[in-house]
């Protein structure tokens, strides 16, 4: 019976076994393959010269009972094969399956300073980064309709770049005001289903929307928002205002951390590479919500409510004017300059439509009217609230009242010069955008269109 030579059977498999080892598992490893080819020779001098009780009849029919225990011994891997199998079974065919089944038995006689080192992951993942970078992925046309039909490029990898980066492709690639909005995202599946309010939905798709606040986002307000979408229409003439909503105001601490984790779950399926969402809930998190400003604060969750609804509307006009959204250090920046007018307002004066020009500096100034830029709306909006939440209709600045919606993308349906409010309030379709000596910019053009 012919068989290979011992080397040519066991050297080949063992590369892959013994590869990446540590030094004492190669001197184990080593150690084997020249116990088991001393084995091997003894067995092939066996075969050659066999036992003298041993007839031609047996060896031409295969290995006799004497040499199959002579091989057991040799190849220990094999002791669980029967003898009809072992004399049926070619030697080559055999011996591979003693390497095989000894590479996978083989003992763990090393310590664990010498297991196995595992590439360096920091290593493998620079290298794929370059991979990727020097050969992109060719992505072929197909078809999308956001539920049943999903394209491909769907599920390729995360963008691993920067997010301010992201943000502002995506601006370049989906325009200003985003994709169409839905309502069927799969919130039950993370255990916020029946969190959002419609008009959240809305605004959430709508990156430009400074309309969007915090309290879409709370189940008190899953009932008032079928009323929050009938809204009061004064007419007069061509003319027509539309008048308030009917949307609670968050009232406690955690209702206020659950509508700030359902916001920014939500956003994070509208669209997947938006991060000024958990960028604002990195911050609120990181600073225990503040608690070291405002903790003993008896109106602490309307003051955290006003700030969040005020970087919800600076990114969204950093969408509009294609800048980068908030991080998480510039949206602390923001807190502790807002935090500061806060105090110095209470300190030095009492609520009025023009309390920030008593701030003290001009950068304070500059700041607050920025900050009621932000926070404050048109009749038609919702009625965003500030430290001042009894001048909540619209931007002012000094003696001027300028119209939220008309900067909001051009979009009031008033005439010019003849924007006025119920109470007979006239509002300026001029650029309500300041500028950085604290001036308003008032150009006959709304603030997105601001250059």
């Amino acid at each position: 019976m012919q068989s290979p030579t011992p080397s040519s059977a066991y050297h080949q498999p063992s590369r892959n076994i013994t590869h990446g080892a540590q030094p004492a598992q190669q001197d184990y490893h080593r150690s084997q393959q020249q116990q088991a080819l001393h084995n091997l020779a003894d067995f092939h001098t066996t075969l050659r010269d066999p036992d003298p009780g041993t007839s031609r009849n047996q060896t031409d029919q295969g290995m006799s009972g004497h040499q199959i225990q002579l091989f057991r011994s040799a190849i220990p891997q094999i002791a669980m094969f029967t003898d009809d199998f072992i004399r049926s079974t070619p030697m080559a065919q055999l011996l591979q399956m003693a390497i095989t089944i000894g590479a996978a038995k083989a003992p763990e006689t090393h310590t664990a300073s010498e297991s196995p080192r595992e590439a360096d992951p920091a290593a493998t993942m620079a290298k794929t980064l370059d991979r990727l970078r020097s050969n992109p992925i060719p992505i072929p046309a197909g078809q999308d309709n956001r539920t049943s039909i999903l394209h491909n490029a769907r599920f390729l990898g995360g963008i691993a770049c920067n997010a301010k980066a992201i943000w502002l492709a995506a601006r370049e690639a989906i325009g200003l005001e985003g994709n169409e909005a839905v309502a069927t995202y799969d919130m039950a599946s993370i255990g916020l289903g029946g969190c959002v309010t419609p008009r959240g939905w809305k605004e959430l798709h709508n990156l430009a929307s400074t309309l969007l606040q915090i309290k879409m986002f709370t189940t008190a307000n899953l009932g008032a928002s079928s009323a929050a979408n009938k809204r009061l229409t004064l007419a007069d003439g061509g003319a027509s205002i539309n008048v308030g909503d009917s949307l609670k105001e968050i009232e406690g601490m955690e209702e206020l951390k659950q509508a700030v984790r359902v916001m920014c779950r939500a956003a994070q399926f509208v669209p997947p590479w938006n991060m000024a969402f958990c960028a604002l809930e990195g911050f609120l998190i990181s600073s225990n919500w503040c608690h070291a400003a405002i903790g003993a604060h008896s109106d602490k969750v309307h003051l955290l409510s006003d700030f969040i609804n005020y970087i919800l509307a600076l990114n969204a006009d950093a969408w509009t004017q294609k800048e980068p959204f908030l991080a998480a250090g510039d949206v602390k920046q923001k807190w502790d300059e807002w935090d500061a007018s806060r105090v110095s307002l209470t300190m030095t004066a009492p609520a009025s439509s023009n309390t920030y020009q008593q701030g003290g500096s001009d950068k304070k100034k500059a700041f607050w009217a920025q900050k009621r830029q932000g926070h404050h709306s048109h009749a038609s909006s919702s009625g965003g609230s500030s430290a001042n939440s009894n001048h909540n209709h619209q931007h002012r600045s000094g003696g001027d009242k300028f119209c939220r919606r008309y900067n909001d993308n051009a979009k009031c349906t008033n005439p010019h010069g003849n924007c006025v409010l119920p109470g007979g309030q006239k509002l300026l379709h001029l650029c309500d955008k300041v500028k950085s000596d604290g001036s308003v910019c008032k150009g006959k053009h709304p603030r997105s269109q601001h250059r």
